[in-house]
């Protein structure tokens, strides 16, 4: 990218579905952020209108940028598909998840590596500014969105039936040292706080892994509720 002063590089998985796209700079756009790019951009250079389906795992981010467009959002199970079944309505202008699937309304309802990275191409060529810069404004305009995903593995004696039924029966209600607003257990367990900061924990239940989710306005926040992921995680709560 750097040695042949690219504008933006752009790649699929084997078969197309997932998209992958780094910055002029080099620098790494991670999916939650590229679904709230292009329903920006849909929106505000196309004058497209619709709803917003993502999973429940997926970054706020979205939500933020519909929320200043006035379009409604829909929370779903993880899995492409329930984003895919928003989209069959012919109602939801866009829909995402966290780890790369993508598409949108009058397209087919299902995840498009290749759609995505040729709507990423033309709002480049709207914009004509390094897609980092379009990203730093859209913050700016609706607010900083950090997340991340940790895929922990837990010792091979982990019950992890135990984990999922005293999570449900006595939750943490204090995360990262804020108090829990709300959990929602559409798929896991999500504890949101009243700053619009949450903590995504799902067991999985064929091996002894949880995958935390986390999301943030700063980086000290997130590294907080990652490390309270963990300790939940590990059964201290």
């Amino acid at each position: 990218m750097l040695k042949g002063k690219l504008a933006l590089g752009l790649a699929c998985d084997g078969d197309g579905d997932r998209f992958g796209v780094i910055d002029s700079d080099g620098t790494w756009i991670a999916p939650n952020d590229v679904l709230a790019l292009l329903l920006d951009h849909l929106v505000r250079n196309r004058g497209m209108k619709g709803k917003v389906a993502r999973s429940v795992m997926t970054s706020h981010f979205a939500d933020a940028v519909a929320k200043s467009h006035s379009l409604e959002v829909r929370e779903t199970p993880v899995g492409f598909k329930y984003v895919g079944n928003m989209l069959r309505t012919g109602q939801f202008l866009i829909g995402g998840e966290e780890s790369g699937g993508l598409s949108i309304m009058n397209h087919v309802p299902e995840k498009d590596g290749i759609l995505a990275c040729m709507l990423l191409a033309e709002l480049y060529a709207y914009e004509r500014k390094p897609l980092g810069k379009v990203l730093a404004d859209l913050r700016k305009r609706v607010g900083t969105f950090l997340n991340t995903r940790v895929n922990l593995r837990l010792g091979p004696d982990a019950d992890m039936p135990a984990l999922a039924a005293r999570l449900s029966s006595k939750p943490p209600l204090n995360v990262g040292g804020s108090s829990v607003w709300r959990i929602d257990h559409t798929d896991g367990f999500k504890f949101i706080m009243r700053d619009g900061s949450w903590l995504g924990l799902r067991p999985s239940g064929t091996e002894p892994v949880v995958r935390i989710y986390a999301e943030a306005s700063s980086q000290n926040g997130l590294a907080k509720l990652v490390d309270a992921g963990r300790k939940i995680a590990d059964g201290k709560f």
